[in-house]
């Protein structure tokens, strides 16, 4: 027997039974978004607890300055220095923490000052506590780098100039000759700028050895000066021979005084507007062929004219002579604008030759000057400093 269900009764069987398929990707799906969004929140939740954790009140600062806890203020700095509602804290922190002068904190705020993260009128407060307090950085290798990248002509750089000078003299003495002496090369001309900065650099950190610094630095000028013009001269010799090579081509093949025969004109070799005859040759008695540049010949005939040797040129004689193939000299007439030409090309390798004549000259001066100017310079070094010394024992 057949059971009817009618349409209620299946509408609330099929939609309960078709339910459990088509809810199951749906719950899991939500249940996915759920634990996401619960995660993300935890983690919001934890950083914002650690980021308020490290928050301190101006008693806690006092607190942990006293307890010279550098970590807890230097935390506390870093993560509210560009918060505006917090900078009063934040430069009290950086107040407290280098009047108090426990080298852990000074040495805090030192690194507060080299984090260029840092928002900048912190790294500022930094610097002016350090003046006004008469303290020095421990540091001083980093404190010199910072010095070298300062523009001179900003507040930054006499600060820190001022903060390095409390620096030992010794120590002042030992960083400047290895970390700028050591780079001057006075066998170079390409150093010569570099090594003018470093030793104006070196002079503003030991004022105490200022005249020797400047002795070096005078020693330094003339040679690389010196140097400069080695190259530049011997730049020049180079570039003059060049020159020489190239007029010396405009010269080409000397002219000369050629004797013949005309024995006809060949309008069909003619190239540029330029005629071409056939010749005899009188020294050799040979057939040859004349491109002209000025003279035009109407008949046939003697003729004398100064020409320059031109490239051979293969022809075919006529059949009548035997239509076998031969090969001809050729010459070019020297015209008058050849001539002005050549004797301009000359004049120039004249005073050519006359510059290298002179740059050897001072070449040579200069190779004998530069090795006591290097000597004199390397003595400079050794008596500021003999770490300085570019040759051992001098």
């Amino acid at each position: 027997m057949t059971s009817v269900i009618g349409p209620a009764r299946w509408f609330r069987v099929g939609i309960h039974s078709g339910a459990k398929d088509f809810m199951k990707p749906l719950i899991w799906i939500c249940a996915g978004v759920l634990a996401v969004v619960v995660l993300s929140f935890g983690s919001a939740l934890i950083l914002r607890q650690e980021y308020e954790s490290s928050k301190l009140s101006r008693s806690d600062i006092r607190r942990e300055v006293n307890n010279v806890n550098s970590g807890a203020v230097l935390k506390f700095v870093r993560d509210y220095a560009a918060n505006p509602g917090e900078k009063e804290n934040v430069l009290f922190a950086i107040d407290e923490s280098i009047k108090n002068g426990a080298p852990a904190m000074i040495g805090s705020m030192e690194d507060l000052y080299f984090d260029k993260a840092i928002a900048d009128d912190a790294r500022a407060h930094v610097l002016d506590d350090f003046i006004a307090s008469h303290k020095a950085m421990s540091n001083s290798t980093r404190l010199l780098d910072a010095v070298a990248q300062a523009d001179t002509t900003g507040d930054t750089f006499g600060k820190l100039v001022a903060i390095m000078r409390r620096t030992p003299v010794s120590d002042r003495i030992s960083l400047v000759t290895t970390r700028l002496l050591s780079s001057l090369d006075a066998n170079s001309c390409d150093s010569e700028k570099t090594g003018q900065k470093a030793l104006q650099l070196a002079k503003s950190i030991v004022p105490e050895r200022v005249d020797d610094l400047s002795e070096i630095q005078s020693a330094y000028e003339k040679a690389t000066d010196s140097q400069c013009k080695l190259q530049d001269l011997q730049d020049t010799v180079e570039s003059r021979n060049s020159d020489i090579e190239q007029q010396a081509g405009v010269l080409g093949d000397k002219p000369f005084l050629l004797t013949g025969y005309i024995v006809g004109e060949h309008p069909d070799l003619e190239k540029a507007g330029v005629p071409v005859y056939e010749i005899t040759v009188s020294s050799t008695g040979k057939r040859a062929l004349l491109y002209t540049t000025t003279t035009r010949f109407q008949s046939q005939g003697f003729f004398r004219l100064m020409v320059t040797r031109f490239m051979d040129m293969g022809v075919q004689v006529k059949p009548e002579f035997g239509s076998f193939n031969q090969t001809w000299k050729t010459y070019f007439e020297d015209s008058q604008e050849d001539v002005d030409r050549r004797g301009e090309a000359r004049e120039k390798i004249k005073g050519y030759k006359r510059e290298i004549q002179e740059a050897q000259a001072a070449i040579a001066s200069l190779n004998g000057d530069l090795p006591l100017q290097k000597a004199t310079y390397n003595q400079r070094l050794c008596a500021f400093e003999t770490a300085a010394c570019t040759v051992p024992g001098q």
